[in-house]
């Protein structure tokens, strides 16, 4: 009875060492998973901040080009046509005044 006291008490022994071992790894895969954790937080407060950024700077643009819209002139295009007419007279001129050089 001594041999099987003896054998029992070292299958308890050994399922004892497997747990505790066991129970070391699961608190050491706690451990990296919370360190993972904080660091997925911290990237999380960087990402939002970046996006509360980019909101504000995506309004400020969109307002500069409301802005921007509303003192565009548009030209009519009689004018434009007066132009082309006044470039058309200066080559004219230019032109006789090239000849009478002549």
């Amino acid at each position: 009875m001594t041999d099987r006291l003896y054998h029992i008490i070292e299958e308890i022994r050994t399922k004892m060492l497997n747990l505790s071992k066991h129970l070391n790894d699961e608190r050491l895969k706690y451990i990296s998973l919370k360190e993972e954790n904080v660091r997925l937080e911290e990237e999380l407060l960087a990402v939002r901040d970046q996006e509360r950024q980019l909101t504000a700077l995506n309004s400020q643009l969109t307002s500069e080009i409301v802005e921007a819209k509303s003192q565009v002139v548009e030209v009519p295009v009689s004018l434009v046509k007066k132009e082309q007419e006044i470039d058309e007279l200066v080559n004219e001129i230019e032109y006789c005044i090239s000849q009478l050089k002549k």
